[in-house]
């Protein structure tokens, strides 16, 4: 399926803004990757418990917030583009 944007979401952004924002995610994720191995590392050299309890909430919960972020994502982005249908509760899709 992938990630299919409105060609008026796009036409509204200054020409330098999807290389700025490029820029930013890399930092971002790079920064965070730092982060992880860091702690990661941590761990490694100073092993702790597993605390099976919390492990199975996180779990549990992890899908649902998932799948939750994932559809308030897709109808943010059908608003932002004029694509959705308020009245009958659907994203309307063109044919072209």
């Amino acid at each position: 399926m992938g990630w299919n944007r409105c060609k008026r979401c796009l036409e509204a952004l200054p020409s330098g803004a999807p290389a700025l924002a490029a820029l930013f995610n890399s930092l971002f994720l790079f920064a965070v990757t730092v982060v992880i191995l860091y702690a990661g590392i941590g761990r490694l050299l100073n092993p702790q418990p597993v605390l099976g309890l919390q492990m199975l909430a996180v779990a549990v919960v992890s899908p649902m917030d998932a799948a939750c972020c994932n559809g308030l994502v897709s109808r943010i982005n059908a608003i932002l583009c004029d694509k959705y249908d308020i009245e009958h509760a659907t994203i309307q899709i063109d044919a072209s």
